[in-house]
C-alpha cells in the first residue's frame, strides 16, 4: 500500500488516511514516497498500488532509466510503454542458493534480487568485458600458441622477484658497510682520546668529548657504551674506560 508526502506540511500519510488529512491540512497535492509521482486531491485516490521495495532498490525502478522513473503505471511499465530491463549474463548467475553472481562476486538473498542485480549498469559492463576477454583469448595449437600468455606472465613474475631480491641484498650490504664504518671510526676516535689522557678516562668525560662524533653519526651515548663494552680494545672498570 502506497505512502504519500503532503506537499503542504511534509507529513507522511498512509493511503487510507489521505482523505482525513485533506480536511485538516487543505493541501492541493501529494507525492508518492515510493515512485515520487505527484498527485492532486482527486487523482491520489486512484493510486492504490506502487513499486515494491525490490523494484525500487534492486531493479532501480525509480532511478533515471527505470520503468517507474516518471511514476508507476498498472502493469509495471511507464506511460510510454517501456518494459523493465532484461537479465544480462545469465550464464554467470547461480541457479540455486546461494544466489551468486560470479562475474561481480556478489551474493544476493534471493533469485529475484539476483536477477535485479543482473540488470544493473556495472554488472552489464563487467559481463561485456568478460565475454570480450574470452573471445580475444588465443586458442592453443599443439600446446605452443596458447601457452605464450602464461609464459610471458611467468617471465614477468621471475623478473620482479629477481629485482626484489637484488634490492633486498643491496640494502643489507649497505647496512653492513655502515655498521662496519661506524664501528671502525668509533674505535679510532675513542683510542685517540684515551691516548691523550694516558690510556684511561672517566666514562662521563669520554662521552662528553665524543659529542661532535655522536651528532655527526646520529648515535646515542647508550649505543656507544654498548659498543665499548663489546670491543676487545677497551675495558670498562666502574666509571673508568681503559685501553687494553
Amino acid at each position: 500500500m502506497p505512502w504519500f508526502y503532503c506537499d503542504a506540511c511534509g507529513d507522511s500519510i498512509k493511503k487510507p488516511k489521505v482523505a482525513g488529512h485533506m480536511q485538516q491540512c487543505y493541501t492541493s497535492s501529494f507525492t508518492c514516497i515510493d515512485c515520487s509521482r505527484q498527485f492532486d486531491c482527486s487523482s491520489v485516490h486512484g493510486h492504490t498500488q506502487c513499486v515494491t521495495e525490490h523494484d525500487k532498490y534492486a531493479k532501480g525502478a525509480t532511478k533515471p532509466g527505470g520503468f517507474a522513473e516518471k511514476g508507476y503505471y498498472d502493469g509495471g511499465s511507464s506511460g510510454n510503454g517501456e518494459a523493465s530491463k532484461d537479465v544480462v549474463g545469465a550464464e554467470f548467475l547461480s541457479t540455486s542458493a546461494p544466489w551468486v553472481c560470479q562475474v561481480c562476486n556478489v551474493t544476493c538473498t534471493s533469485r529475484q534480487t539476483l536477477e535485479g542485480h543482473a540488470t544493473g549498469a556495472k554488472h552489464v559492463r563487467r559481463v561485456k568485458a568478460r565475454l570480450k576477454e574470452s573471445q580475444s583469448a588465443v586458442p592453443a595449437t599443439n600446446g605452443h600458441v596458447g601457452d605464450e600468455p602464461a609464459k610471458k606472465e611467468d617471465a614477468k613474475e621471475r623478473k620482479k622477484s629477481s629485482e626484489k631480491e637484488k634490492k633486498t641484498s643491496s640494502k643489507k650490504e649497505n647496512k653492513e658497510k655502515k655498521k662496519t664504518s661506524f664501528s671502525a671510526q668509533l674505535k679510532t676516535t675513542v683510542t685517540e682520546a684515551l691516548k691523550k689522557h694516558g690510556g684511561e678516562m672517566k666514562k662521563k668525560k669520554l662521552l662528553k668529548s665524543l659529542e661532535s662524533f655522536l651528532e655527526k653519526h646520529g648515535c646515542t651515548e647508550k649505543k656507544v657504551e654498548k659498543k665499548l663494552g663489546k670491543s676487545s680494545a677497551f675495558s670498562i672498570d666502574g666509571k673508568m674506560v681503559k685501553l687494553v
